[in-house]
């Protein structure tokens, strides 16, 4: 598999090039960065609230035996 090309990123200097990528990789739209933590944290009361079903079931199930 071959490598991807190099972006052409702008600047005169090899410092300006630098700074220019790093903030193109860095700058994210702000409603992305809360589309992906609401994602994030929804996931997160997911997966909570199956632990705490199991967790129930497994201790009402104790009670009958």
């Amino acid at each position: 598999m071959k490598p991807l090309a190099a972006p052409v990123v702008p600047g005169d200097t090899d410092w300006e090039r630098f700074d220019n990528a790093v903030s193109m990789v860095l700058k994210v739209p702000k409603a992305a960065m809360l589309a992906d933590d609401a994602k994030r944290k929804a996931k997160f009361r997911r997966k909570r609230a199956r632990a705490k079903k199991a967790e129930a079931t497994a201790t009402n199930s104790n009670l009958y035996h």
